[in-house]
């Protein structure tokens, strides 16, 4: 049994959508894709699930609605540029088949010059390491149908990326490696810190939490945490988070200074422009 791995947005978490259509041709499929976050969720789950992605025969990766909702200006696409290089970067030295799914743009929600930067440069990228590609957005605007076959200004219908998916599985032998180029890998040291790493944890607070889309352990946070010496020199880029409570708010701090976010989502990957 072939095993495909999902990076990705809300796009991928459909259950009935490319999922399903991977399913139905007996492939083994493990979701790793969350609504409303961009490439920086992806460079997460990619950091944090090393020994799965060693495993896949295929690995799938959407971002680009989410990294233009996310950094919508000309200005924060800068803070874009950064972490789609360096997703695309940690994807390339996996060695593994990648293939790159490219949504159409919600041009209506979005700066549109910052929507059109955002998009060449992740094409850009997937040139440049010769992954695999699916071009939607080129697709639908070439046929005029980007107002017709939607299910809103975000999303595709199911029955499509469905199909799209039995039509992936068909083809994995048929998809390549990544091309040979002559570069090292310079990215930071990116890590996918877990809470029992950090101090203060109260083992009676890790529990077991199951949504429609995936399962997770996670603690309840009812102190405060700190961080282990060995992690004092490193940047904060993002914080995954579990919420069952309305307006609940999470506070990190060092003795420079602090940044607060609310957790509306009851599950989400918040992170910071950097």
């Amino acid at each position: 049994m072939k095993n495909v791995v999902l990076l990705g947005e809300s796009n991928f978490a459909f259950k009935n959508g490319i999922t399903q259509g991977l399913k139905n041709k007996g492939i083994n499929v493990i979701n790793l894709s969350l609504g409303l976050t961009p490439a920086l969720q992806n460079l997460y789950e990619l950091k944090r699930n090393d020994q799965i992605l060693k495993n896949a025969d295929l690995i799938i990766n959407t971002s680009n609605v989410n990294d233009i909702g996310r950094y919508n200006s000309i200005e924060l696409f800068f803070k874009s540029y950064q972490v789609i290089n360096w997703l695309h970067k940690e994807l390339y030295f996996l060695n593994k088949k990648i293939l790159c799914f490219l949504f159409p743009n919600p041009q209506k929600w979005h700066n549109i010059q910052c929507s059109k930067l955002v998009y060449a440069l992740h094409k850009k990228l997937i040139n440049k390491y010769g992954f695999n590609i699916i071009d939607l957005n080129e697709y639908y605007l070439k046929k005029n149908l980007y107002d017709f076959i939607r299910r809103d200004e975000a999303h595709d219908f199911d029955f499509i990326t469905r199909e799209i998916g039995e039509k992936i599985a068909n083809n994995i032998e048929n998809f390549s490696l990544p091309r040979k180029i002559d570069i090292q890998n310079d990215n930071p040291n990116f890590i996918a810190l877990n809470v029992k790493e950090m101090k203060n944890i109260d083992e009676n607070n890790f529990k077991n939490k199951t949504s429609w889309l995936c399962q997770e352990e996670i603690y309840e946070l009812k102190n405060e945490l700190k961080f282990k010496s060995i992690y004092h020199n490193n940047i904060i880029l993002g914080v995954h988070t579990w919420n069952n409570q309305d307006n609940s708010e999470i506070e990190i701090k060092n003795d420079i200074g602090n940044f607060n976010r609310n957790l509306n989502h009851s599950f989400s990957f918040f992170f910071r422009y950097l």
